[in-house]
């Protein structure tokens, strides 16, 4: 809700959607014999042997922002930009994941890294960024570390912008 009032009361030209933020919320506690529900959570006696904790999956806040949205300043909308955090060796999976994210129509740019890359032993994390042309998504840059990816995601809006500010869109 307080994204949703934050979005419709001001303009942007950039939302940047990290993911997972609440892909599942609390449906119930189970303590012992007592199953409590997020708005009647109290405190539970400690003797309580097992706890058990039940979620829900929520609706995908990325497919809403748009609605949400106030056009932008420069291109009528804004650029969303989503991130995919997958889990396999396989790369056609591994696209088929990103290509769905395009596939609701309300994402320009998709930052997509592995859960095998994000060992810190291993140094900074790989990220690839992502754009779709035909509804096929394609790579745009890779970036090592977040300090590189901050900086490509940058420069990849402020290039959408121009195109955008150019073409009078």
């Amino acid at each position: 809700e307080l994204l949703e009032n934050l979005l419709r009361s001001a303009n942007f030209d950039v939302i940047i959607h990290a993911a997972a933020v609440s892909d599942y919320s609390i449906e119930s506690v189970s303590a012992g014999e007592e199953i409590l529900r997020p708005i009647e959570l109290k405190k539970i006696n400690s003797d309580t042997e097992n706890i058990t904790i039940s979620l829900k999956r929520n609706f995908k806040i990325i497919e809403r922002l748009l609605s949400y949205s106030q056009t932008g300043p420069r291109r009528g909308r804004p650029i969303i930009v989503a991130f995919k955090l997958t889990n396999t060796a396989d790369a056609h999976e591994r696209l088929q994941k990103i290509k769905k994210l395009f596939s609701s129509g309300a994402v320009d740019l998709v930052v997509h890294n592995d859960f095998r890359d994000l060992h810190k032993e291993a140094g900074p994390s790989l990220f690839t960024i992502y754009m779709t042309s035909g509804g096929e998504p394609h790579e745009k840059a890779r970036s090592i570390g977040r300090t590189a990816l901050a900086a490509d995601l940058e420069r990849i809006t402020k290039t959408i912008m121009e195109v955008h500010d150019d073409s009078g869109s």
